[in-house]
């Protein structure tokens, strides 16, 4: 009987260890997450430190992108997914390293036709990208086009594939190469999805504005792609039944295409800039330079004007540029100007630190102790002035911040860049013009 007691106390034993770890093995598939939910993470990761401004450069996003994708696949399930969820099992996949993986799983997916093998194809052209196979991803960015025709449901098409591809030609002096995968893409486009259509074409004005022989001819190129949005408009408008006479006043696609159908007259603007002298300005104040600094002081030297602001995030990425260019090019002839204006609020994006409001502006004199104390923490040591009124009235045609403006030695207007992340392109024409 002892030993019946005894046997019968080892299965219990037994079978209590097996429990355990039974429920331990359901605790940690239940800690484990989704593909997508893992990707939305890396992404947050590597976002974070973009608006840190430690990363401002194509290549060292992929590296952190990379770096986090590794660090988070043990946390991933990869049981009964869904075919988006398997998606970003593969980008996660390849993303870690894990290539063998990876395009096997995007192959599959590709090759239906709803938005998932859209999707699929996407991402394998990216990875064609990334791997520079250039050619085969021009091929896969063609059999794309003829696969998958843009419908209502599915109108930005190839949008981040050709500014990956674009700018990397552009990165090894492929200009006309850069400039004709935009093109393509835009030429193939229905613009109803305004943003990513005008950005595309923002983008092709940065990269024409690097040969001013090119820019009459895209010029027209640009007006063409400014009346394909009108025309946009005008089908949606006439496809779209509203409640009342105040709903199309309420519809922010409506309202989308408004304001970037106006944003096309600064681009031609900017263009009309280049080669005319660099517009005079008035300054309030100055920082980091004499108080007599004028325009016209900068003769003689290559100058990057930077048109920025304490409350522009996108600004901060900005500043790790201009210093990267401040140490390469500060022996070279070079000079540099910031521009800001006086807001009557301050506020730090990186702290979140805030003072003044509408209701209760700061004074001029706060205004520039706070700035002055910013350009501190961001290392900005080169001359920068307050402008004695808004950027988008300067005369440069300031859309948005940052704005890089480069004036040759005679002072007159080359480049205009708006937003960050395209130190190559700046470092271009600054060598070709010293």
């Amino acid at each position: 009987m002892i030993k019946v007691y005894r046997r019968a106390g080892l299965l219990l034993f037994v079978s209590f260890i097996l429990f355990s770890l039974n429920c331990s093995e359901k605790k940690e598939e239940e800690n484990l997450k989704l593909p997508s939910v893992i990707d939305e993470q890396m992404s947050d990761s590597v976002m974070a430190l973009v608006w840190k401004g430690e990363i401002a450069t194509q290549e060292e996003f992929n590296a952190a992108r990379n770096r986090f994708a590794a660090m988070l696949l043990d946390s991933m399930r990869t049981d009964s997914q869904d075919r988006y969820e398997k998606i970003c099992y593969g980008e996660l996949l390849y993303f870690a390293g894990q290539r063998e993986k990876a395009i096997p799983i995007l192959e599959d997916l590709r090759k239906g036709d709803d938005a998932q093998a859209r999707n699929a194809s996407r991402a394998l052209i990216t990875m064609k990208i990334e791997d520079l196979e250039f050619e085969a991803a021009e091929k896969m960015m063609d059999d794309h086009r003829k696969k998958f025709l843009l419908n209502s449901k599915h109108p930005q098409n190839l949008y981040t594939c050709t500014m990956d591809l674009a700018g990397r030609y552009n990165k090894m002096d492929r200009l006309d190469d850069a400039i004709r995968i935009y093109t393509t893409e835009l030429d193939f486009l229905l613009f109803d999805y305004p943003y990513t259509s005008f950005y595309l074409a923002s983008e092709l004005e940065a990269l024409i504005m690097l040969d001013t022989n090119l820019i009459p001819k895209y010029k027209t190129r640009i007006m063409t792609y400014k009346e394909k949005m009108e025309e946009a408009l005008e089908h949606y408008v006439a496809t779209t039944v509203y409640d009342d006479s105040t709903s199309q006043e309420n519809d922010e696609v409506f309202r989308d295409y408004g304001y970037l159908i106006g944003g096309f007259q600064p681009i031609l603007d900017r263009l009309d800039l280049i080669g005319k002298k660099a517009p005079e300005m008035n300054f309030i104040h100055v920082y980091n330079a004499d108080s007599t600094l004028k325009m016209n002081d900068f003769r003689g030297r290559v100058t990057i004007i930077d048109f920025w602001a304490t409350s522009c995030i996108a600004c901060v990425v900005g500043y790790k540029e201009m210093n990267h260019l401040y140490d390469d090019y500060k022996d070279k002839d070079v000079a540099m100007l910031g521009v800001t204006s006086f807001l009557g609020t301050f506020h730090d994006m990186d702290t979140g630190f805030s003072e003044g409001s509408k209701a209760d502006t700061l004074s001029q004199q706060r205004e520039i102790e706070l700035t002055e104390s910013y350009m501190k923490k961001h290392h900005i040591v080169w001359p920068c002035v307050v402008l004695d009124r808004p950027a988008s009235k300067s005369g440069y045609c300031v859309g948005g911040l940052p704005t890089y403006v480069i004036v040759d030695r005679n002072g007159c207007i080359q480049y205009i860049q708006t937003g960050m992340g395209q130190e190559q392109r700046l470092r271009s024409m600054i060598d070709k013009l010293l």
